[in-house]
């Protein structure tokens, strides 16, 4: 996990320095609204948000992910199915939509519609 996140940090900062991140997109501006970055945020500010929340960290310029992660191991369909709706009810959380459908990126609609219009999963 350590690994992921530190090279997918590094990929981010990145984009964002060479501008190719952060086109404007529907489904960021809540998000971006709720941030204070405001919806016309440019890479930088957002460099400047990630530098600050890096602050007072030993040997790290930018801070993107959170420092914890849980790990658990699937042991049931049950569990499985426990794990899979509190990845797709994120968004709904996050107020970036009102019903986990609605989220394009999700594969709420592969599990629950049998919708594979947007995302195919295996």
């Amino acid at each position: 996990m350590r690994d992921f996140k530190e090279f997918t940090a590094k990929q981010i900062i990145k984009s964002l320095n060479h501008r190719e991140a952060l086109a404007p997109r529907p489904e960021l501006s809540k998000y971006i609204a709720r941030t204070g970055l405001g919806t016309g945020s440019s890479p930088s500010k957002i460099i400047k948000c990630f530098k600050k929340g890096a602050q007072n960290i030993n040997n790290q310029n930018y801070k993107l992910w959170q420092s914890r992660n849980w790990i658990e191991n699937i042991f049931s369909m049950k569990f499985l199915k426990q794990k899979l709706d509190y990845i797709h009810f994120n968004p709904v959380r996050a107020k970036l939509v009102k019903n986990a459908a609605d989220y394009k990126y999700s594969s709420f609609r592969n599990y629950y519609m049998e919708d594979e219009s947007i995302l195919k999963i295996e």
